[in-house]
């Protein structure tokens, strides 16, 4: 695919700006190549040969979160994240591969052995307190990213959710379902708790769990450019799929993943009967025990407020299963959170890669947090649970940041310790748990 095969597309934009007021970034900067109109008229005019395509684009293409605000207030709906995802394939092609992009998109997310192995290095360096020495000495100053990285990330997971997973009993006596567990990338070093919670659930629901052997879904590769890769994740994805037999569903528990896993062939132009067989079993999990669980049995009192992730909402328009789910749960106390669907800024790396922007849009999310009252956000994606736990680190707020699965396991009755907000103590202009 060719820069050119962006025209078509762009030439739904009318230029009438109604795209600026929901775009998060353009918000934060005020810059109109900031928002939907500005990239698709700057990509359109280096599509037709009216400016020359250069490296220089890189900003106005990387710095959009490609959350899809803009496209769902477009009247003609012209896809913004479409036609930047061309010019970034275009971008990557002539300036961007290198042997750190072969390594991350081809060896590491390519191969979940190695990207756990890697991992668990980095996790067990900063246990180690090899972190903390690098700033004392300095040498984070050499690679600011590399703080910023740590900052975002707090303390992380003394265990992998693959080695968790291999404890667990995966089919209950009575089963009457087999569903594949699409073992996410980031659930599984980001987010462990809310994939046990998972499986957990499932489990108490009467299904048979078997987890994927899975690597990368593919979207990573695809958000940067590296078109080629993200299809043979794909593909890669169809042989997982074939391998474990019968299945009624496969659940992931992974905005990006279910959503990147859904429509994924058809933005890079794969085609094939088990490309579709992958895009017709995935599913979200709350999509999934939506439909197939009697309400919740068990109380759990807490005060939730819930935060959309973009890949869910807009992607693929799933915002009532997870509110219908939370609200059926006794004792429960939901409270909407203003601009619940406003993206948090994470974004997989976007906040590592564009800082400032991030955290001013995260602000933002944070003061409608706050405001709710809630004592936990629940939200279904691990990008955004590391980016909001960092933003109630940031902020001092006493909140405790769930995926929604931790919730309902608990209300289904599976024996989880108690859903408390983390106590904060202010250190300067941060806060840390206690």
């Amino acid at each position: 695919m060719a820069l050119s095969d962006a025209i078509s597309q762009s030439e739904r934009c009318n230029r009438c700006g109604y795209c600026q007021p929901p775009c998060p970034v353009f918000r934060a900067t005020g810059v109109e190549s900031s928002c939907g109109r500005g990239r698709i008229q700057l990509v359109k005019a280096a599509a037709q040969g009216r400016l020359p395509f250069t490296q220089d684009y890189a900003p106005i293409l990387f710095e959009c979160l490609m959350c899809r605000a803009c496209v769902e207030a477009c009247a003609p709906q012209a896809e913004t994240d479409v036609i930047v995802g061309i010019a970034r394939h275009e971008w990557f092609m002539k300036w961007g591969r290198n042997p750190v992009t072969d390594i991350l998109f081809r060896e590491l997310l390519g191969d979940r052995s190695k990207l756990e192995l890697a991992a668990s290095l980095a996790f067990r360096g900063i246990d180690w307190g090899l972190a903390k020495a690098a700033e004392v000495t300095g040498l984070l100053r050499l690679q600011p990213r590399a703080g910023v990285a740590l900052e975002w990330l707090g303390s992380p997971p003394k265990e992998l959710l693959t080695k968790r997973l291999r404890r667990l009993r995966l089919s209950p006596a009575g089963a009457t379902r087999r569903v594949g567990y699409f073992v996410s990338c980031g659930m599984n070093m980001l987010a462990p708790d809310g994939g046990e919670a998972t499986v957990r659930l499932l489990s108490a629901l009467g299904c048979e769990v078997v987890p994927l052997p899975n690597a990368c879904c593919g979207l990573p590769a695809y958000v940067y450019g590296d078109w080629d890769a993200a299809a043979q994740h794909l593909l890669d994805a169809t042989r997982v799929y074939r391998e474990a037999g019968p299945l009624d569903a496969v659940v992931t528990d992974c905005g990006s993943c279910s959503s990147h896993l859904r429509h994924a062939a058809d933005l890079i132009g794969l085609d094939s009967a088990e490309v579709d067989r992958v895009r017709e079993l995935t599913v979200d999990l709350a999509e999934y025990v939506e439909m197939i669980a009697p309400p919740p049995p068990e109380p759990v009192g807490v005060h939730v407020t819930y935060h959309d992730p973009c890949h869910l909402s807009r992607h693929q328009k799933l915002t009532t299963p997870p509110r219908n789910l939370l609200s059926s749960v006794a004792d429960l106390r939901f409270s909407e959170m203003k601009e619940a669907s406003w993206c948090c800024g994470g974004a997989g790396s976007y906040g590592i890669e564009h800082v400032g922007i991030s955290r001013n849009i995260l602000a933002r999310k944070m003061g409608w947090l706050e405001e709710t009252g809630a004592t936990v956000l629940a939200t279904a994606c691990p990008a955004c649970i590391t980016q909001l736990a960092y933003g109630t680190r940031r902020h001092e707020l006493p909140v405790r940041v769930a995926h929604i699965s931790e919730i309902l396991a608990r209300a289904y009755g599976v024996d989880l310790p108690p859903l408390e907000a983390p106590a904060v103590e202010a250190r300067g202009n941060e806060a840390v748990r206690a």
